[in-house]
């Protein structure tokens, strides 16, 4: 039998919380009568496990908690753990957040910036100056960071944090800005950026100009229709886009037409409300997903245009704050549509603690609930946080 790693509650935190778990469990692992002995944080460990077994270990624990139990747990493994746990920073909590920068700054633990690649703030409370400047300092030695995201913050933290400087300490492949506020500041930012592949920044007000340095290697974007006819022509490489209209009025430019051809998943219109689907139909006919928000009278002529379809997602449409469901002729889509084999339609009960999906399956005659996040497995690709969006 496998060994059981304990999972045990640590500080009462929750799992969104590790950097503050560490840092409180750091300050307890150098107190008490033990803590002058060698390997005293490690006193109640048994047997030694090898620290390449422990290091195949955690390569293979997703959870944070299992991993952090380790860490205070087995000495071997304690290098190893701590390098899990700074890979993906994603917090909601100023105060855990600022735990997380202070060790990050800490001058005596300078390795620990190195490990971060992912880092993510959603959805957090107000945040005062003295965190802007941390964050500030923290963002200079990310030098591995890959993956930015900041998403639903109330005007902080602003774009006068990201570097500016060449060179800059980190080049991302992912980039999500969620924030519109001084999106014109982005430009000098979005310059010094040469290996960006997903790019997701949905602004009304003073949409940066992105320079065309940043975007020979997209493949994925999240932009409005402004950016879209700025950004698109001429690039064949992008495969996902995540498309929100500005307005109910589209005018399709000529250079559309050939970086459109290579399009295989489309998110159309999801948090505002969007033109009619015939006005992109002609640019879509190799689409392979499509997400439409809500779904208007008369376009099921269009959408059985899309001959290579096969997986097809509604949301509902919002009228007035409430949601009201989409009514579409499910068998009648998948007669019109060969290659259709999924239709997922957003679920309406207030009762529910998430959003769900009832799963229509070609040849399966009652459908199925499934969760949101396995209905849009391919937010990823726009460099989405699910939770933080839907």
């Amino acid at each position: 039998m496998p060994r059981h790693i304990p999972t045990t509650r640590v500080m009462g935190e929750n799992q969104s919380q590790v950097p503050m778990e560490i840092v409180k469990t750091r300050r307890t692992l150098t107190s008490g009568t033990h803590s002058n002995t060698p390997n005293a944080r490690y006193s109640r460990v048994g047997p030694k496990i090898p620290r390449e077994i422990c290091s195949h270990i955690i390569d293979y624990i997703d959870d944070k908690r299992t991993v952090l139990s380790m860490l205070v747990t087995f000495k071997a493994a304690h290098s190893q753990a701590e390098r899990k746990l700074y890979h993906n920073i994603k917090l909601t909590s100023p105060t855990a957040h600022k735990l997380f920068l202070d060790s990050i700054l800490d001058p005596k633990r300078p390795y620990l910036a190195p490990y971060v690649r992912r880092y993510s703030l959603a959805n957090a409370p107000v945040i005062d100056h003295g965190f802007n400047t941390q964050l500030t300092s923290a963002l200079g030695v990310f030098v591995n960071l890959k993956y930015l995201s900041f998403w639903g913050l109330p005007g902080y933290p602003s774009t006068r944090v990201l570097p500016t400087e060449i060179p800059c300490p980190f080049q991302l492949h992912t980039f999500h800005w969620g924030l519109g506020t001084h999106d014109y500041l982005l430009e000098p930012f979005l310059k010094i950026q040469k290996s960006l592949e997903v790019l997701w920044l949905l602004t009304r007000r003073d949409p940066p100009t992105i320079p065309s340095s940043s975007l020979r290697n997209l493949r994925s974007l999240g932009l409005t229709t402004k950016m879209i006819t700025n950004v698109v022509p001429g690039h064949d490489k992008i495969t996902c886009l995540q498309w929100e209209p500005d307005s109910h009025q589209l005018s399709i430019d000529a250079t559309l037409i050939s970086p459109f051809s290579h399009i295989r998943i489309l998110s159309f219109g999801i948090l505002r409300e969007r033109p009619s689907l015939w006005s992109i139909v002609f640019l879509l006919e190799h689409l392979e997903v499509l997400e439409l928000g809500g779904f208007q009278a008369g376009e099921s002529i269009d959408l059985y245009k899309l001959t290579y379809l096969q997986t097809l997602v509604i949301g509902c449409h919002a009228e007035h704050g409430l949601k009201r469901r989409v009514e579409i002729n499910i068998q009648e889509a998948f007669d019109q549509m060969a290659c259709l084999e999924r239709i997922d339609l957003e679920q309406t009960s207030s009762q529910a603690p998430s959003i769900t999906y009832e799963r229509w399956v070609r040849a399966v005659g009652t459908p199925t609930e499934v969760n949101v996040l396995e209905v849009i497995w391919w937010r990823e690709l726009f460099g989405s946080d699910l939770r933080a969006i839907c």
